[in-house]
């Protein structure tokens, strides 16, 4: 979270995904020599509202595009129902 929150210890791999001037959520793509780590967040507010898909789908367009990975990871906590969920899409 430190890292998140504090703009010198953010690196470019850290996007936020706005709506005009209204943070929709984040990205966070850590690239490995062949992999892509992914984190994502998105404003409580906005989930379970049926966003994530989409939100997921273009965050990992977007990865894909950057970074080219051969393959993308993400790790989700086990208690998150929701994104293991969406993720399994």
């Amino acid at each position: 979270m430190a890292e998140f929150l504090d703009p010198d210890q953010r690196t470019e791999h850290y996007y936020a995904v706005m709506e005009g001037t209204q943070l929709i959520g984040f990205f966070v793509f850590e690239p490995g020599q062949d992999s892509l780590d992914l984190a994502l967040g998105m404003r409580p507010d906005l989930t379970g509202q049926g966003n994530g898909a989409a939100f997921l789908e273009n965050g990992l367009a977007f990865a894909i595009k950057q970074y080219q990975p051969c393959y993308i990871e993400l790790a989700v906590a086990t208690f998150n129902e929701r994104a293991i969920r969406l993720y399994n899409f």
